[in-house]
């Protein structure tokens, strides 16, 4: 182990251009030899490896980041390490001995690509943080029947998964219930609203857009639900989970009634 550390540091030494003349003639002696050549070889293959699995990463992370959304100072900080890191690449090497320089271009390629998907990653999460925190200042609570008993009889499997959410607020056992409500039962469209509030507040975004949108969309929903609230916390959900809601935001504005039109201008202005 203590002469393949060894002979790592001559490697990396010998590739930077820091050897004295009698240990250059060594080591280019010793690259001729088989094992010696072969640990060069592989500094120069991870060379590659790293660049290549790195640049993958950087241009799959780049191309989910809505860049235009991103704060102006910190855009400008990630485009010119962008940059830097591209010119360092394209530098042509100082002197042949200096060409490769494994240890040292694997550590440096390794250290900018992390930069860059480092500072990708703060973004993506910041903006994708400051809609979800938006979604959440903004949802409005779900609609409730005005009568919630079961009378003297057995509770029906809605008035139970009902009693849980709006009584003893276990969103667990809500869930859990309202899940067990099927297609074929006249409750499923109101049980997927309440499965839209519930994961809407569990920030479960995508799930809660499909609740929503299933509960819309059976035309089967009772009166005491206000639509232009669904359609805002639909919009909301939309929101947290990253879609463009643009348009969406716009129709509300045009078509929603008070207090709902206001809000959507409001939200408009953050977003």
């Amino acid at each position: 182990m203590e002469e393949e550390y060894e002979n790592l540091e001559r490697l990396d030494r010998f590739f930077d251009g820091n050897l004295s003349t009698e240990s250059l003639l060594a080591i280019q002696h010793d690259l001729e030899q088989a094992d010696f050549k072969e640990d060069g070889l592989f500094f120069q293959a991870m060379v590659e490896v790293v660049k290549e699995e790195g640049e993958a990463k950087r241009a799959k992370l780049l191309e989910e980041i809505d860049i235009e959304k991103v704060d102006t100072n910190l855009r400008d900080e990630l485009l010119a390490q962008s940059k830097a890191l591209e010119t360092k690449e394209t530098e042509p090497p100082q002197a042949k001995i200096r060409s490769l320089r494994p240890m040292r271009r694997i550590l440096t390629i390794a250290a900018s690509i992390l930069i860059i998907v480092v500072a990708g990653i703060f973004l993506y999460m910041q903006n994708n943080s400051s809609a979800s925190q938006l979604a959440e200042e903004n949802y409005l609570s779900a609609d409730l029947p005005g009568t919630m008993s079961g009378g003297t009889i057995a509770p029906s499997d809605f008035q139970a998964a009902l009693n849980a959410f709006a009584v003893e607020q276990d969103l667990s056992v809500a869930k859990s219930s309202f899940e067990q409500i099927t297609t074929d039962n006249p409750k499923y469209a109101e049980a997927q609203y309440f499965l839209g509030h519930i994961n809407a507040q569990n920030k479960k975004f995508e799930a809660a857009i499909d609740n929503y949108q299933a509960a819309l969309s059976s035309g089967n929903l009772p009166n005491y639900i206000n639509l232009d609230k669904l359609n805002w916390n639909l919009l909301l959900a939309g929101l947290g989970a990253g879609e463009d809601i643009s348009v969406a935001l716009n129709q509300l504005i045009e078509n929603a009634n008070p207090p709902i039109d206001k809000m959507a201008k409001a939200l408009k202005e953050k977003i």
